[in-house]
């Protein structure tokens, strides 16, 4: 378990004392709950301290704690302190709460704005500094009517963007608050993530790594209209939408003159009464805007949550997951099976007792079968064209005569599973090789058998295939005469017992007896059947028949199917009981199998041998070897065509596209790359070829020539074109636009910018911009930033650093694409200390390449 040591700071972000269980004199915490919510990323911290020890006097409303836990920083303030005269409780808030003091007016935009020029406007002071934008792409135009807190206004920005906002404060090297970043992501759909990770690869399985499932879904709150009212009684009666799902049918109407949004499907499923026209069990709701665009957007969003059962999960357990990561949670209990995928809404961890963790899900989504049901139907189809069925003859006098006398009847049977289908098939007889009659019964008589013969039948399905047999031997037994009785002499008087005589020779081997009835059938002599559901990661693996008996001995054989993969080292299988014995593979101690494999397993008198394991030859063709195959030998993987070879993979080379040159212009290869995002593409052209790597915004080119790119090289999507081919770029054209220029000494009050302008872009082109600044300054407190602003709106950040009061140097590197004529200016800002003088102030400009 990780020891976490929490810095206990003053409301001035210095530090007070730790606490810290690994230290003997330290002042030591317990009874801790880290409580963790996905939206906004937002935390709560609680915990138990000894109130008798010297440090606790720091633990009081309005100081601050700090920690770094799992790679993340933490950064609370304490809102609530309750003391005995033993213990002190402390419950503390992360630093997004202090978002909740300061208000946001009334706000129209006056055009489609992007999410930064948002934020700015009610972030003026920059409390928050932007990280990811995964909707720096989106502009939207839209109006807030009333006021509310930073914190709420910045929710529904992302509601507007449909987004999430992450809130992720970052901490300096001594505690202190060095910022807030606040991340956007698209919000969670089929096709974005939005916080978290997709952990997908996750699969929580109940009885496994899920100790208990608690589901509830509950309906006392499903409406399936709703009837929204705004600011002085604004309506939707003038509008007329329609909504509809994935197929294409109608999920949400709002009508001319109606009023309402209804949910057309919820109310098929969820009817209020079956008597009447109206069947809509109606929400009235209201919702502070003057925007009728904006209440029906508001009203539609509360309406998909309560048309729908409330369904949530609680699971018993802990899982290594962050918040809103997506999960898949399968409970085969359920009939047929559940599979659900669900995101991390909850977590609550302790820092001194892990058996307190525990993981709440929502957003559940119930997952389909991945299987097609076409691929199953022509299974099934198969395996009823190729199967085999259980054939048996029953007899109505046995099937041994004795001296040529009597007669019985053999009855066929036909069975599926114990059902009897036998007038399903045509019943052809056999006696002794030679067919004999067709039907499902056949006589036998005494006299037709003499000493014995063999009856057998076949079950021929309409195409005359055997989908079974069975055969007896009928046997004759004949008894010999009985000869006449001698007469019985008279008897003598019993004289004195003489002595034992010597044993005479062995007399001859007297006749072989006739032969006796024939025996009823043996049992039948199948494969063994088991099926073992022990988890992936355990080794000790656990099977049962399905079944017959097992005796173990050497060469018993079994084919064991397994719910679950093994990934366990050196695993043993215990069948029925037996006992666990070791399972080796090709002579070594391991075996790993896909999730519902079925292996075939031989006893050697030990241990568990697999015997499915497949055999190679030096080379093996997979496919058809007269059109597209792949072909594998000793010195790597070919694709081909017949023999043609249209890609390989060798230990140090790979061919892709080996014969497009001679398939001639215009003839494509291609890497995907990140989902189809990212293309690495040869083109093989009339007059010249063309190589391309793409990602996103970023394009390198090169016509019968080479591109290297060595050590490191960082490039952003966005910013950066780089082309060689359409124009020719030289290094006399990159010198053209070299700007280098410095500034005087300036005094800065704390919160303020200083703008100086550097010069008119005269050529559309890339840009490197390199700025830097010193800070002379004794103060410890506040950040000092360089950056330029662009045609005076689009300001960059180029470098920051904390005032340390040791005359830190501020310097960074930005790139930059920019049109003929935009305009550069120079800044400065710093927002601590006392006023600061800030010197050495430069900036240069160089042209990368032409637009």
């Amino acid at each position: 378990m990780e020891n976490v040591r929490i810095a206990v700071l003053s409301a001035y972000d210095k530090v007070c004392a730790f606490l810290d269980n690994g230290a003997p004199s330290a002042l030591h915490y317990y009874g801790d709950e880290l409580h963790s919510y996905r939206e906004g990323s937002a935390c709560t911290y609680g915990f138990k301290a000894s109130a008798r020890h010297g440090d606790a006097q720091y633990l009081v409303e309005g100081n601050k704690l700090a920690f770094r836990y799992g790679g993340r920083d933490y950064y609370f303030n304490i809102m609530k302190v309750v003391k005995t005269e033993y213990v002190v409780e402390v419950v503390a808030y992360s630093m997004m709460f202090e978002l909740l003091n300061e208000d946001a007016g009334e706000y129209k935009s006056p055009k489609a704005m992007s999410f930064q020029e948002y934020l700015d406007v009610f972030d003026p002071e920059h409390t928050l500094e932007l990280g990811v934008n995964e909707v720096e792409d989106k502009t939207v135009s839209h109006e807030w009517t009333g006021s509310s807190t930073i914190l709420a206004r910045i929710f529904s920005l992302a509601n507007v963007f449909g987004a999430e906002a992450e809130f992720v404060p970052v901490l300096a090297d001594d505690y202190s608050l060095e910022r807030l970043v606040m991340n956007v992501y698209r919000e969670h759909d089929g096709e974005n993530q939005g916080i978290g990770k997709d952990r997908r690869d996750m699969t929580l399985r109940y009885g496994v790594n899920v100790k208990g499932i608690r589901k509830s879904s509950d309906i006392t709150g499903l409406y399936t209209a709703i009837l929204p009212v705004g600011t002085d009684n604004l309506m939707i009666s003038a509008l007329d939408k329609t909504e509809l799902d994935a197929d294409g049918r109608v999920e949400y109407r709002s009508a001319p003159g109606d009023g309402c949004i209804r949910a057309v499907q919820a109310m098929e499923r969820f009817p209020s009464n079956l008597k009447t026209d109206d069947r809509y069990i109606l929400k009235r709701w209201s919702y502070d805007t003057a925007n009728v665009n904006v209440l029906y957007g508001q009203a539609l969003a509360e309406l998909k949550k309560v048309c729908v059962p409330q369904v949530s999960y609680e699971v018993d357990g802990f899982f290594d997951t962050e918040m809103g990561d997506t999960v898949v949670v399968t409970d085969e209990e359920f009939v047929p099976a559940l599979y659900l995928e669900a995101r991390v809404t909850e977590q609550v961890r302790s820092l001194t007792d892990p058996a307190q963790n525990k993981t709440t899900f929502d957003n559940f989504h119930e997952l389909k079968s991945q299987v097609d049901t076409s691929l199953l139907d022509k299974m099934n189809q198969l395996i009823r064209e190729y199967k085999v069925y259980a054939c048996t003859i029953s007899t109505d006098n046995g099937i041994v005569f004795k001296n040529g006398e009597g007669s019985t009847t053999l009855t066929a049977n036909v069975r599926d599973a114990g059902a009897d289908v036998t007038n399903l098939f045509t019943i052809v007889w056999i006696k002794d090789g030679v067919e004999l009659a067709v039907g499902k019964n056949v006589i036998v008589n005494a006299g037709d058998i003499s000493g014995k013969a063999v009856y057998g039948f076949e079950a021929r399905d309409a195409n005359g295939a055997v989908r079974g047999s069975n055969e007896v031997t009928v046997s004759n037994v004949t008894d010999g005469a009985n000869g006449k009785d001698g007469v019985n002499g008279k008897d003598g008087a019993t004289g004195p017992q003489g002595p034992t005589g010597a044993t005479g020779p062995q007399g001859p081997t007297g006749a072989t007896g006739p032969k006796g009835p024939a025996g009823s059938n043996g049992a039948d002599g199948q494969m063994l059947y088991a099926t073992c559901g022990t988890a992936a990661g355990t080794a000790a693996k656990a099977a049962t028949l399905k079944a017959g008996t097992l005796v173990l001995k050497a060469g018993a054989t079994v084919s064991v199917q397994f719910t679950y993969a093994n990934t366990a080292a050196s695993p043993t299988l215990n069948i029925n009981g037996t006992g666990a014995k070791a399972v080796y593979t090709q002579g070594v101690r391991y075996a790993y199998w896909a999730a519902g494999a079925t292996v075939v397993f031989t006893y050697d008198g030990a241990n568990w041998r697999v015997a499915s394991e497949p055999v190679y030859a030096s080379t093996a063709t997979i496919g058809n070897p007269a059109g597209k195959n792949v072909y594998i030998d000793g010195d790597g993987v070919n694709i081909r065509n017949i023999s043609e070879i249209l890609a390989s993979f060798k230990a140090n080379l790979i061919n892709i596209g080996r014969s497009i040159k001679s398939a001639g212009a215009g003839t494509n290869a291609s890497i995907s790359l990140f989902g189809g995002a990212g293309t690495i593409k040869t083109t093989i052209g009339s007059t010249r070829d063309t190589m391309e790597l793409r990602a996103g915004e970023l394009l390198l080119q090169g016509y019968n020539s080479n591109i290297l790119l060595s050590n490191i090289v960082n490039m952003t999507a966005s910013d950066l074109v780089l082309s060689a081919g359409g124009r020719n770029v030289s290094l006399a054209k990159l010198n053209s636009g070299f700007v280098s220029k410095t500034f005087s000494n300036v005094s800065l009050a704390s919160g303020s910018y200083r703008y100086e302008t550097v010069t008119t872009v005269s050529q559309s082109g890339v840009y490197l911009i390199c700025c830097s600044s010193v800070t002379q300054s004794t103060s410890t407190k506040g950040t000092a930033k360089v950056g330029v602003r662009i045609n005076g709106s689009a300001s960059h950040t180029v470098g920051a650093s904390p005032i340390r009061g040791d005359y830190p140097e501020i310097y960074g590197v930005k790139i930059l694409s920019l049109s003929a004529g935009s305009s550069v200016q120079y800044w400065n800002y710093q927002n601590g200390g006392y006023g600061e003088t800030i010197s050495s102030r430069a900036i240069q400009m160089i042209m990368l390449c032409q637009a």
